[in-house]
This record gives C-alpha cells, sequence and structure tokens, in this order.
C-alpha cells in the first residue's frame, strides 16, 4: 500500500490548480487503505482506481444467451446462474441497488440489439406487493426499467399493480406458477396504455408466467403489443 501511495504520489506535478485529477486519484488510493473496494460477486479486491464494482474474472464467467428465433415475447441477456445468479441475489435482496448501473449496460445492449424492442412507446416494471416493497426498500424492476428508460429516451409509466400477495414462486413448478400468479395484477392508466406498445422489465424470467401474466392485463387493458426484457432466465 505504501509503495502505492508513493507511486501515485510521484505522479502529482504543479501547477496545483491544474492537478486535480492526480488529487482525485491519490484521493481513492488513500481511501482504498482504509475502505478497499472489493468485488461485489467474489469479494475479490478491486484496485484503486476501478471504475467497476465487478472483477474482471467474475464478469468474464456471465454467460449470454443465444437468442431464438422462436423467443419474440421475452429477451433476456444472462443466464441465470453462477455468478449472474449472486449478484441478482444481492441487487434483490441485499440492498445492493446500485447494481442496477450494471445491469442497465446489459439491457441495453439487447435494445440496441432488437429492433422490435425499440418500437416499444412506453417501459414499465413487473410490480410489488406494498409488504414486499416495504421488506426490500425498493422494486428492483422499476429500479432497472427507469435506468433503462433514462438511456434511451423513452417514458416510464408505473403501468401495474399487485393487488393480491403472492407466496414465492421460487420452488413452484411451471403449472402451479400459472396458478399462483393468476388475476395478482391490475392495470392502472387504460387510458395511457390505449395502442401503445409497451416494453416489460424483470430482473429474471424463470417460467415466464409473471410476465405472461403481466403482458394480458396489459392487453385486456388496450396496449398494443408487449414486449418482455429481464436481465436473466433459466434454461427453459
Amino acid at each position: 500500500m505504501l509503495r502505492l501511495f508513493g507511486a501515485v504520489a510521484g505522479k502529482l506535478k504543479g501547477p496545483w490548480p491544474l492537478a486535480t485529477p492526480q488529487l482525485k486519484l491519490l484521493g481513492r488510493a488513500l481511501l482504498n487503505l482504509f475502505y478497499p473496494l472489493r468485488c461485489s460477486a467474489c469479494d475479490s479486491d478491486l484496485p484503486y482506481n476501478s471504475l467497476s464494482k465487478i472483477c474482471s474474472p467474475c464478469l468474464a464467467s456471465l454467460k449470454s444467451i443465444p437468442q431464438e428465433p422462436s423467443l419474440l415475447f421475452i429477451r433476456s441477456c444472462l443466464l441465470y446462474e453462477g455468478t449472474t445468479q449472486e449478484l441478482i441475489r444481492q441487487f434483490k435482496y441485499l440492498g445492493k441497488d446500485y447494481l442496477s448501473e450494471f445491469w442497465v449496460h446489459f439491457l441495453l445492449k439487447e435494445w440496441l440489439h432488437f429492433a422490435e424492442m425499440r418500437t416499444a412507446d412506453i417501459l414499465t416494471s413487473v410490480p410489488s406487493h406494498p409488504i414486499r416493497l416495504r421488506e426490500r426498500g425498493y422494486n428492483q424492476a422499476q429500479v432497472l426499467a427507469r435506468s433503462l428508460a433514462q438511456a434511451v429516451g423513452r417514458p416510464y409509466l408505473p403501468l401495474l399493480k399487485r393487488v393480491r400477495y403472492t407466496p414465492s414462486q421460487t420452488h413452484l413448478k411451471k403449472e402451479e406458477r400459472a396458478k399462483n400468479i393468476k388475476s395478482a395484477f391490475q392495470a392502472l392508466d387504460s387510458a395511457s396504455l390505449k395502442g401503445k406498445r409497451v416494453l416489460l422489465v424483470d430482473d429474471v424470467c424463470t417460467t415466464g408466467a409473471t410476465l405472461n401474466e403481466c403482458a394480458k392485463t396489459l392487453r385486456r387493458a388496450g396496449s398494443g403489443k408487449v414486449f418482455s426484457l429481464t436481465i436473466a432466465r433459466q434454461e427453459f
């Protein structure tokens, strides 16, 4: 650490008013002495000047999904396994909402790759029940959708409300999930929906039951075509 401090300090050159970038670099090095940067996935040390919260090996371990032509309704960026699964768990349950900045880069890549997505007029998210919202402090899907909407210059609107509390879907089979989530949502603003194409954002797609129920609710309220985009999905 002392060698690191010396190396950074050695780069500082006057006059001081022009040394702001170097001072910032020194500040990061000093801060790293007491609060070292660590990878959010594996907890390994990160360089003091790292702009990412994820180390290179963990980034390299993320597995993208080859998009089959048959998947017209749901697009996902990565397979829900390994590092991806761990980072989503931290984002969703451990309050690490800053990871949304990391995930939005993946969502944006899919947005740019698939032309049909870019026809969406409005972005929205899968809603959380108030009980879950109180437990977690935020709706991770809404955080993602808002960030993506800002990045692509489309409006974000909360178009759905969860009107029925549902048990966790984690350990349910496909048929049980569809039954569990049935009639759990309600459209909030039918006037804003009329004929509009909607991009529905969520963190994970397991069987597609939740996304499908949301899409049905939007369509019944008068929306145009509904697309879905998630960070990850399990292999079907």
